[in-house]
């Protein structure tokens, strides 16, 4: 047994399907069915089961595909005497995010990237249900989900912590409101709200829906606008008295370049763990760790939930407030709680005659 035959091993079990190994492969039909026949003798079981679609890899197999994995690629680095040089890379990387995601986590490391690699070409595409299948197949390099727990030959690395924060546009009335006083249940009742929904179900909806039953009395859960972008939120914010809920991290890049402003975190808005998810395929790619590195530094730059403050939640601490070392020691920040139940929430003006020095969440 020679290394092309784990080679084509590999890419069965990958691909199920013996043509498509075969051309994977660079080999003939006829040469792939010779190649199986040697490794069903070599190991004593059938390895792959036909089906009317393909082949699927028996129990065997599916113990021998991991030992198999590391074995090829042992033997590819044992003669592979180069050292890997971004600059030389000219592939496409093929990543499997939603736009909030390219937005938040890609879009940063851009400037790397292409700065060291300028031959370097990606296409992001929406994963659907089968990003498994396609992260196996080489459809996608990787991909960004939340909450995952890797099965069997994949890997992850959880990018930050995310939450979901409630936007609306600066003008809005709340602003101001949120202003002069702590903002109270009652206050969200006359306002509708934008929401983003996913075809794709792979965690967000059920987050989204989460967060928005958390908010009493918002427009009465009523949606006046459904959008699967979550890109189209600022525009559709614009100069109108609707409100959205974002991932925290893209509402605070977008208050950088948007009219926007952040009243809050939900009271009961869930925490979730936006995950770097690659197959074995990829592990030992020098390419692709280069380029998995590159945007796993750069979320390293995000501020974890707890070193940020929560609203409405009245009990957290002045020292987050004090670690961001900006606080003027003539200036008083008061946190009030309303006197009905449940507990408004908000920041208050000093009481000296200085301006304040936070206005809500979107002032941090």
């Amino acid at each position: 047994m020679n290394i092309d035959a784990l080679r084509f091993f590999l890419k069965l079990y990958e691909l199920q399907n013996l043509s498509e190994a075969a051309v994977a492969c660079g080999i003939s039909p006829s040469t792939a069915s010779r190649m199986l026949g040697k490794l069903r003798e070599q190991f004593g079981d059938e390895l792959f089961h036909r089906y009317a679609h393909g082949m699927t890899p028996s129990v065997r197999s599916h113990a021998l595909y991991e030992p198999m994995l590391q074995l090829v690629s042992a033997y590819g680095k044992l003669f592979d005497t180069t050292t890997f040089d971004p600059n030389t890379v000219n592939r496409i990387f093929r990543v499997g995010a939603v736009d909030k995601a390219v937005t938040t986590f890609f879009a940063p490391a851009f400037a790397d990237l292409f700065k060291d690699s300028p031959k370097l070409s990606i296409e992001f595409r929406h994963p659907g249900q089968s990003y498994n299948r396609d992260l196996i197949r080489g459809d996608l390099d990787m991909g960004i989900f939340p909450n995952l727990t890797p099965e069997a030959g994949f890997h992850t690395h959880v990018l930050c912590e995310e939450t979901m924060v409630l936007v609306v546009s600066t003008s809005h009335p709340l602003v101001e409101l949120q202003a002069m006083r702590p903002l109270e249940n009652s206050d969200f009742a006359p306002y509708r709200l934008i929401k983003v929904a996913h075809d794709m179900q792979v965690g967000y909806d059920d987050k989204w829906s989460t967060a928005v039953t958390s908010i009493p009395h918002v427009g009465n859960g009523d949606a006046a606008v459904w959008t699967p972008y979550f890109m189209s939120v600022p525009a559709l914010l614009d100069n109108s008295d609707f409100l959205a809920i974002l991932p925290m991290h893209l509402a605070r890049q977008l208050t950088q370049s948007h009219r926007l402003h952040i009243l809050g975190r939900p009271e009961h808005a869930p925490i979730f763990l936006p995950t770097l998810l690659w197959h074995d395929r990829t592990h030992y790619d020098p390419a692709s760790q280069w380029f998995r590195a590159k945007i796993i530094s750069r979320c390293r730059e995000f501020k974890n939930l707890s070193e940020i403050p929560i609203i409405p939640f009245l009990s957290f601490h002045l020292c987050i407030l004090q670690k961001r070392q900006k606080l003027n020691s003539n200036c008083r920040i008061t946190l009030c709680e309303a006197s009905n139940s449940p507990p408004a929430f908000g920041l208050t003006k000093c009481s000296s005659t200085k301006p304040p020095i936070f206005q809500g969440f979107g002032s941090f």
